[in-house]
């Protein structure tokens, strides 16, 4: 394990709250701002985007979930391919790279004619943020030791979810005072904000195992390639605690993106009108917020595994009340605010432990494979949920569904915590020994 030098006064200064111990490392610090720049401008890129779409060229539901769908089809079909991008190329330039690529993508919004260009802008910047993803992952995995995971990816989530809040207000603002091709315009300066930061990080990269990442698209080493693809499945399959890992990831993708469309619908069930659903949405990204604080400082105490089964049984116990008050028509919209901002707790319980588990358990050199083909598992078996809630709510009806999803993800996560009791030695765990 590759740690960073620590001075005494930059361990003085942030060695005092844990969530904020990996702040004492120049490189993660670089990292995590880059981070926090770029996630700010991804939401303003996503407001605008939606505003396009449904008002100024006044498109359907169809149009949105193609966006949708263009958004996350590269995760489930590209990734894995990327990942054996990631581990031959050097993370801090690939993550360069993709930050000014996409920061011109995000210009070419600007002057976008249609729907059908808006899509492939989109894609191809999908595809690149699949190359940027797992080089971001493995470079955290390189800048703090292994005790500082945990808190980096709970302030990692905290960014995603302090944006998230933040984000659309600005967005906003910004499309209000410049419009929506501003909010275009500012997205892609966040990118090149972004890559600005990360050419001054400093990465000690890993070994590297095969050919150049020219002979990749040789056809005399697509053998070779496609072997090295595979390492990623098999190296999951290899480790009891990553199998178990992306399983529960895969149940509760599943689980989650069955009735995770219906949100809506369900909130206006229990009586809450526009404006309280907007309420209630904010209310899962507190208790997200709220979850990567309370990770970051004590989540070192506890399994990774026992804090996902944790998340998995907090989320779903509050699914299966919903499903229960929807079926009983019991409409008391106030009394489910706080239940959501647990909600939004159990969610952070199961995504930064996870993150940090697919770091410790995995070798620097197989980070960007492993991860990719991880992501693209659960993210093909949560594409898969979509339809299956669909025909779910039309032959039980909404409450039986959430009912039903909520109870099999508490009874999962009720499972994971058990196992976790036995988990297998660690790959930092071994390496020690």
């Amino acid at each position: 394990m590759i740690e960073t030098p620590v001075d005494g006064r930059s361990r003085s200064r942030w060695g005092r709250v844990v969530l904020l111990a990996p702040l004492r490392h120049r490189a993660f610090r670089l990292l995590f701002a880059g981070q926090v720049v770029s996630d700010l401008g991804d939401w303003l890129d996503i407001l605008a985007l939606l505003a396009l779409i449904a008002y100024q060229w006044r498109l359907g539901a169809t149009a949105l979930a193609a966006l949708t769908m263009t958004m996350l089809l590269p995760s489930a079909v590209v990734a894995p391919i990327t990942g054996v991008l990631v581990d031959r190329w050097p993370r801090r330039h690939t993550m360069i790279a993709c930050d000014l690529a996409r920061a011109a993508l995000s210009l070419m919004l600007v002057w976008a004619p249609g729907i059908g260009v808006v899509l492939a802008v989109v894609l191809a910047r999908s595809i690149f943020g699949t190359l940027f993803s797992p080089a971001r992952v493995a470079a955290v995995r390189l800048t703090v030791p292994a005790d500082d995971l945990l808190p980096a990816n709970a302030l990692s989530r905290l960014s995603v979810n302090v944006t998230k809040v933040v984000g659309p207000g600005l967005g906003g603002v910004l499309v209000a005072l410049v419009g929506l091709h501003g909010a275009f315009v500012a997205d892609a300066l966040s990118f090149v904000v972004s890559a600005t930061l990360l050419a001054r990080l400093a990465l000690h990269e890993p070994p590297r195992d095969g050919a150049t990442a020219a002979d990749v698209a040789t056809h005399s080493t697509a053998g070779r390639w496609l072997r090295e693809l595979r390492v990623g499945i098999g190296y999951i399959r290899r480790s009891p605690v990553l199998t178990v890992a992306v399983g529960a990831q895969m149940v509760e993708m599943l689980i989650v993106e069955s009735n995770d469309s219906f949100s809506v619908l369900a909130f206006k069930g229990l009586g809450m009108g526009e404006a309280l659903v907007g309420l209630a949405i904010g209310c899962s990204g507190l208790g997200n917020v709220a979850g990567a604080l309370t990770l970051g400082q004590w989540g070192h105490q506890h399994r990774p595994l026992r804090l996902m089964g944790a998340g998995m049984a907090l989320v779903g116990s509050i699914e299966a009340a919903l499903g229960g008050a929807l079926a009983l028509d019991i409409q008391s919209s106030a009394n489910w605010f706080p239940a959501l901002v647990l909600g939004g707790m159990g969610f952070a319980a199961i995504w930064v432990p996870y993150s940090t588990l697919i770091q410790r358990e995995t070798p620097p050199e197989l980070l960007g494979r492993v991860y990719s083909t991880a992501s693209a598992l659960y993210t093909a078996i949560g594409l898969a949920g979509l339809p299956l809630g669909a025909v779910l709510v039309a032959r039980i009806g909404l409450g039986p569904l959430f009912a039903l999803t909520g109870a099999a993800l508490l009874l999962a996560g009720v499972v994971l915590a058990l196992w976790s009791r036995g988990a297998a030695p660690t790959y930092i765990q071994k390496q020690v020994s």
